[in-house]
Order: structure tokens, then sequence, then C-alpha cells
């Protein structure tokens, strides 16, 4: 169990060397996708570009968060 702490750890830091739109500081900020997406952006941001509208605070909508989700999903694959 402590090597599940330790890589979780390691993958949220991993998220922090990153200029982010919201901080990431545990697992469930990464459920939207928003984090990935500002990633993904900043790796390729031709590719992935950013939402019209990007949100500051998360969403509590999981048609929203799916939606994003989805559209992450279809531009990785």
């Amino acid at each position: 169990m402590a090597d599940l702490a330790q890589e979780t750890e390691a993958f949220l830091a991993w998220f922090r060397t990153f200029t982010l739109t919201r901080p990431v500081a545990s697992v469930a900020d990464l459920s939207d996708g928003a984090a990935l997406f500002d990633v993904l952006s900043i790796v390729d941001a031709e590719y992935f570009r950013q939402p019209t509208r990007p949100s500051a605070q998360p969403s509590d909508n999981w048609v929203l968060r799916f939606s994003v989700l989805k559209r992450l999903f279809r531009l990785i694959t």
C-alpha cells in the first residue's frame, strides 16, 4: 500500500511541474480532465486547443465532466 501512495504522490508531483489553470493537490482534482487537458495543450497547443470557455472551478455536473473526458479520449486516440 505504501508503494501506491508513493506512486500517487509522484504522479501528482509531475502535474505540479506544469503551470495549470487549477492546482492539482489530490487525485480528485484530476476527475474532470481539466488538468490533463492543460498539460496536453502545453505539450501540443495546436492539436489540443483549450476549450473556448475554460472553467476555473471544477464542475459537479457529470455531463460536462463526461463531455470533456470524451473529447480528450477522442483527441488522444
